[in-house]
């Protein structure tokens, strides 16, 4: 799956090499790069996010159907592997920017589900890295369970994986 994953990466394709990213680091014998490659992915995806964000043209109402599902389509590929390589990293101006980009997702992936423009791989591609976050999020949340406080507030890794098995569902 790393190697899939690495083409796919190569062809732009952020939500299917994270998915055979997810694959490939979900093993009981991870491969031995899938993490570090990832975190390539997840950079080179925050950076065509901000691109996109940065540009947003309007999309003329006489383009074809056909170009506006493949734009649809590509905005929220990339918007779902943001916020799940926002719950990768978890740094300070990923978790300030989280709630943001979670809603700005979640509206596109609406969108698309309404025009039902989402092919079947793609739901099989985002349930994965759904459950690749969750799994990733139980193993820091119980590396951390001893900072937490029961008095205090959820700790942010706990919200995290209560927000992916969420999408999943």
């Amino acid at each position: 799956h790393n190697q899939l994953a690495v083409l796919a990466t190569y062809c732009g394709a952020d939500l299917e090499g994270m998915f055979h990213y997810a694959r490939a680091a979900l093993v009981p014998q991870p491969f031995a790069t899938a993490r570090e490659n990832l975190a390539l992915l997840l950079d080179k995806n925050r950076q065509k996010l901000e691109a996109i964000v940065a540009a947003k043209p309007s999309v003329p109402p006489r383009i074809a159907l056909e170009e506006k599902g493949r734009r649809r389509r590509e905005e929220l590929g990339v918007r779902f592997v943001r916020v799940h390589g926002m719950l990768q990293t978890h740094s300070p101006r990923d978790l300030e920017q989280f709630a943001a980009e979670e809603g700005a997702m979640l509206v596109q992936l609406v969108a698309t589900l309404d025009a039902d423009d989402l092919p079947h791989e793609a739901v099989l591609w985002m349930a994965v890295v759904c459950l690749f976050s969750a799994a990733d999020l139980a193993t820091r949340a119980a590396q951390l369970s001893h900072i937490a406080s029961p008095a205090g507030p959820p700790h942010p890794v706990l919200l995290a994986q209560q927000f992916a098995v969420g999408v999943a569902l």
